[in-house]
């Protein structure tokens, strides 16, 4: 792996994996919906949508057809702390992609026209989120254990946020953000590092300057909430555990606390399903969900069922955590989980979009070599290790719990 600072600021990661026919390419940059405003929710989803609708060298329509020529996976997502422009293309393709992708970024120019076209887009995508159950149940996860009010809100913002953004709040998010030093590149896949850190270096040549933007601070509760909502137009109810477990600034030093809890996690998610599925028959749907950013992280077990079961799948998955909590934790266990991350992990490198994705964010919290330490220190996690992380983390005492229930009158 090579990674690089280049002249103007911008850090590049290249990772080299010979004999795919793909190239993953992901652009972090450093502004996210914890960075926006309090008064303009939405903005940095908004800004993310702007930079597919032209530049000073192509039209929405250009770079919309420019993508879909060369086979690629385009996208974008809006997260806690970044937002990240990914392409996945085929491998005679990646300076043609390369080419769009810094152009976006360097060249925006937001024309009325387009703005207006995707300010609807937007407000379309809030209502539909808003009709979803478990959507609005999955907001309310920080909620349950952060005070920062912008986790109470969509990521899209809300209608009256969406609407009040002006062409001047973009441009202006647009200058102070979007530059070298609040950016990392990264390319991972079928690539001559060497060759392509040099047309990374050409391609971004324009995109420099600026400084690296501090997110805002993220207040843990004193004590966790425990949160019921009331939804119509569903007879399912939906049960969430929330646990803080910490974010990669903790881990930097030692990504193997991470690698642990990960471990005790999917111990407690296999106990669950377990449960509450197979032996019980009493939720269509176990899972298990992680949030890990760098400041702060937190993992949710849901369970999804009816409602007149509702307290007895709350009150047995405390039960399990309890047990996880108090180390009854086995040897066998660990090594089944250990082994199905280890699976997990390896075949996430065969993934070109994916891997591309993490390593960007490494990259950009400055720290590109988790992308392969997790891997090793999954083969040097100990029983001990997992009980400690399991003992710190999975306490019941302090979880925040979210529950979705039906309407009475519904």
């Amino acid at each position: 792996m090579l990674n690089e600072l280049l002249d103007g600021g911008l850090g590049v990661s290249v990772y080299s994996k010979q004999g795919m026919e793909s190239i993953g390419i992901d652009v972090c940059v450093g502004y996210g919906l914890l960075s926006e405003p309090k008064k303009a929710f939405g903005l940095a989803h908004f800004l993310e949508h702007m930079m597919f609708k032209g530049t000073a060298k192509r039209s929405c329509s250009e770079i919309n057809d420019g993508l879909r020529r060369i086979g690629n996976n385009a996208n974008a997502a809006t997260m806690y702390e970044y937002t990240d422009y990914i392409i996945r293309c085929h491998k005679n393709y990646f300076e043609t992609a390369l080419g769009i992708i810094s152009d976006m970024l360097s060249n925006s120019t937001f024309e009325k026209e387009g703005l207006e076209n995707e300010r609807n887009t937007v407000l379309s995508e809030i209502c539909k989120w808003e009709q979803d159950p478990n959507y609005l149940a999955g907001m309310q996860t920080k909620v349950s254990l952060f005070e920062d009010e912008r986790f109470g809100h969509m990521g899209q913002g809300d209608a009256g946020s969406v609407k009040s953004i002006q062409r001047e709040d973009l441009c202006k998010a647009y200058a102070e953000n979007y530059r070298a030093r609040n950016s990392h590149v990264a390319v991972y896949g079928a690539v001559d590092e060497r060759t392509a850190l040099k047309q990374v270096a050409e391609k971004f040549s324009g995109y420099s300057g600026g400084l690296k933007k501090a997110n805002a601070p993220v207040t843990p509760r004193k004590v966790a909430r425990r949160i019921r909502i009331e939804k119509g137009g569903t007879s399912d109810a939906l049960v969430k555990l929330v646990f803080s477990t910490e974010g990669y600034g903790i881990h930097m030093k030692n990504i193997g606390k991470k690698v642990a809890t990960r471990i005790a996690a999917e111990i407690l998610r296999h106990r669950l399903f377990s449960e509450l599925r197979d032996k019980r028959g009493l939720s269509y749907s176990v899972g298990k969900g992680e949030d890990t950013c760098s400041s702060f992280g937190c993992t949710v077990f849901s369970a999804g069922t009816k409602k007149k079961s509702q307290e007895l799948v709350k009150e047995l998955m405390l039960k399990e955590c309890e047990k996880v909590e108090r180390g009854e934790i086995s040897q066998e266990e660990v090594s089944d989980a250990a082994e199905a991350l280890f699976i997990q992990k390896a075949f996430a490198f065969e993934n070109t979009y994916d891997t591309a994705r993490a390593l960007s964010y490494f990259g950009f919290i400055g720290k590109p070599e988790l992308l392969d330490s997790s891997i090793a220190a999954i083969k040097e996690v100990s029983i001990d290790d997992v009980r400690e992380a399991a003992s710190k983390y999975f306490k019941t005492g302090t979880c925040g719990i979210v529950e979705l229930v039906p309407k009475a009158d519904a």
